[in-house]
């Protein structure tokens, strides 16, 4: 595909918690370090803005004291609100399709429901005030002129957004298919940039749904009262005055520019057509995942061009990101800047185009390259895997560095490198989990996080292709509470049983009676699964009196 607007910068991840581990060959056999594919340009390097972030802090700690609220903010979307309100009563007899109105609307209106629009950006950061729920009830005064409730929703996707971004089935910002098919030409990209604001707006509900919250419902509640009172006392072309600003805020206008200018990429076509013929343009870094924008319409979007830096350090309002431009720079050298052309106008271009959205490099990109390793058959990777993992002592482990800070160097490789060695990892070592008091939360989470990393836990598996988990319990302080929810968890499959060999059991069983009756219990509730719980629970209740004998405290309640 062409410099076309569905080609995003995308992290797919699902080697790691997508795919359950199968066998040795097949769960190093994923998917190659970087793809370009026709739609999408497919990446496996790390997300940048956390290394980067890192980096930063590392080099200047001093920047973590620009991260607070920022009270400015507050009495300019008050302006603004008040600023929209009244042009609607100035407007109120003025027909909606007289220039008059349309140019109020796309002049005023337009900028000021884009500057709202990133309000309401800053304020889901909580970088109005110190209060959350502060933040929560400013941004809903925010939403008031644009017309939809929208503010409420927009948080909890946004910050989605901030901690995967990228990442496909997550990252609501990315074109779905259905766009990158449909929107595969230059009329294509025309009707995307004039009806940008619905495909934003609508986009998140058709990746995943939120629940409905009483944030949500007081969202909507004020905005509904609001729009009633305007159509009472300045009537409907008032609230049409409110619609019309936010379409065309997110339409064919300068400021609606950042939407396309913060993460879209526009050479793909070009690097895939390359990749096919060059061996050295497969092995080129990938394209840059956040572009920045310095030019004059941060004056009103509330610097939202500063983009890297905005992800770099989401905490930083948006009156100190230029302080944070002038620390960081030197560190975050591998940005890419956006020229002031405006997305509109580039995405329009011809299909062939070789121009990005008006940006050149600062400078040289220095993303890794792939490693050459990931062209070697899986069954020798996995060799080579082990022996770093298993070799590589304090003396001999290798270590590299970026921005001063030194990592192994297995972690600095790309995310498919790192997550096939981390399953070795997982899969040549055994874990032991203490059962303190027989509290079973420690070992549910171990093993949900198992589950997350798509590793097996349970012993019916082949050897190696699950993960060893030993339970140390012994003779710890009694409590039949917590060992009872312990049972639950292993009848409802959230923990697997823990089965004792016979060798075990008679190891075992010259030390502890108890590790006897807790093997025994696991296996009972193992072969009574599909049995309802509460009959479980009964028998389970016989093996008390048991352990009773071996602890009067097991009979506490």
């Amino acid at each position: 595909m062409s410099s076309s607007v569905t080609t995003a910068t995308v992290s797919k991840t699902q080697s790691t918690h997508r795919t359950r581990h199968q066998s040795e060959k097949e769960h190093a056999s994923v998917l190659p370090a970087a793809e370009a594919n026709d739609d999408f340009f497919w990446t496996y390097t790390e997300e940048p803005h956390r290394t980067r972030r890192q980096a930063i802090i590392k080099a200047h700690p001093e920047v973590l004291k620009l991260c607070r609220p920022e009270p400015f903010t507050i009495p300019l979307v008050l302006a603004v609100v008040g600023l929209q309100i009244a042009c609607a009563y100035a407007l109120r007899d003025t027909p909606v399709l007289s220039w008059p109105f349309l140019l109020t609307a796309y002049v005023i209106g337009a900028t000021a429901n884009q500057n709202l629009f990133l309000a309401i950006h800053e304020i889901s950061h909580n970088l109005a005030f110190k209060s959350p729920i502060a933040n929560r009830l400013f941004a809903i005064v925010a939403n008031l002129p644009i017309g939809i409730p929208y503010s409420a929703s927009f948080r909890p996707y946004h910050l989605t957004h901030h901690k995967s971004l990228g990442v496909d089935g997550l990252d609501t910002d990315l074109p779905t298919a259905l766009e990158a098919w449909f929107l595969d030409s230059v009329a294509g990209k025309a009707f995307f940039a004039t009806f940008q604001i619905l495909f934003y707006a609508l986009r998140p509900m058709m990746v995943y749904n939120l629940p409905l919250t009483k944030i949500h419902a007081l969202n909507i509640a004020a905005q509904v009262l609001f729009d009633y009172l305007i159509v009472q006392n300045f009537g409907g072309k008032a609230l049409g005055y409110f619609i019309m600003s936010s379409f065309l805020a997110g339409s064919l206008h300068p400021c609606a520019g950042h939407f396309i200018a913060e993460h879209y990429v526009f050479s793909q076509h070009q690097r895939s057509e390359e990749a096919k013929s060059s061996e050295a343009a497969k092995l080129a870094p990938p394209p840059a995942e956040t572009y920045s924008y310095y030019g004059i319409l941060n004056l009103v979007t509330y610097n939202v061009g500063l983009h890297n830096e905005h992800h770099d350090f989401p905490a930083i309002p948006w009156t100190r990101l230029w302080k944070l431009n002038e620390i960081a720079m030197p560190i975050a050298h591998n940005m890419l800047v956006a020229g002031s052309t405006g997305a509109s106008v580039e995405l329009a271009r011809a299909p062939t185009s070789k121009t990005e959205l008006g940006a050149k490099p600062q400078t040289t990109h220095v993303s890794p390259t792939p490693s050459r390793l990931l062209q070697l058959p899986a069954e020798l990777r996995n060799r080579i895997y082990r022996l770093v993992l298993h070799t590589a002592g304090e003396e001999d482990r290798i270590i590299v560095t970026e921005f001063g800070h030194e990592r192994p160097a297995l972690l600095q490789t790309c995310k498919k490198t790192r997550n096939e060695a981390l399953k070795i990892y997982y899969y040549e070592n055994s874990f032991r989990i203490d059962m303190n008091s027989y509290d079973s939360a420690l070992l549910a989470r171990f093993t949900r996080k198992l589950r997350d990393l798509g590793l097996e836990t349970h012993s019916a598996k082949p050897a190696k292709e699950y993960v060893e988990c030993y339970l140390r319990y012994g003779d710890r302080e009694p409590n039949w509470a917590n060992l009872l929810q312990w049972m639950k968890f292993v009848h409802s499959g959230l923990v697997p049983p823990r089965k004792l060999t016979p060798a075990e059991r008679w190891a075992s069983g010259r030390h502890s009676t108890v590790r006897i009756v807790i093997s025994t219990m696991n296996n009972m509730v193992r072969c009574l699964a599909d049995r309802p719980w509460e009959e479980v629970k009964k028998l389970l209740e016989d093996q008390r009196v048991v352990l009773a004998t071996t602890n009067a405290r097991w009979m506490d309640d």
